[in-house]
């Protein structure tokens, strides 16, 4: 397995200070969703802006599901960041969470309360997209167990 420092392009960047790879607007507009068109910014006071942070959230959102599997997060930040065939994976796991998110809503925002019955869903019990969720397991991102790597410390990530 090769090891680069993280790559930015036209689909996605990187981000240094938060270990992160972020979509383009423009990568998401060639998958077929204008985020400057479907996005709600009525209550925003800068609306131009929205597109870029629901860009962000999506990465944190994916991320984060990452990161709830297993305790080497600075593991997974050294692979997700720096493993060339990772940068596919979270790509890919990142545009169906959009699409999931475009068709469904997002269940993040969700308190699992089902208010006509009296009842609740635990909200551990829901997954964001089950394709994300597919594509990240097909990966091995989703395991609790050890990473055994070298890192490359000439890397910067």
């Amino acid at each position: 397995m090769t090891f680069t420092n993280p790559i930015s392009d036209d689909n996605m960047t990187y981000n240094t200070e938060k270990h992160r790879y972020i979509l383009t607007e423009e990568y998401v507009r060639e998958q077929g969703i204008d985020l400057s068109l479907v996005l709600n910014t009525e209550h925003m006071p800068e609306p131009s802006k929205a597109p870029k942070l629901f860009l962000e959230r999506v990465s944190f959102l994916v991320y984060s599901n990452i990161y709830k599997y297993g305790r080497q997060r600075a593991a997974k930040e050294y692979i997700l960041a720096c493993n060339p065939d990772m940068r596919e994976v979270i790509k890919n796991a990142m545009i169906e969470r959009i699409f999931y998110i475009y068709g469904s809503g997002d269940l993040s925002t969700k308190s699992g309360a089902i208010i006509e019955n009296g009842t609740r869903v635990n909200t551990q019990d829901l997954i964001a997209s089950p394709q994300e969720e597919n594509i990240l397991r097909t990966a091995g991102l989703l395991h609790r167990g050890e990473y055994y790597l070298q890192k490359d410390e000439s890397l910067i990530y």
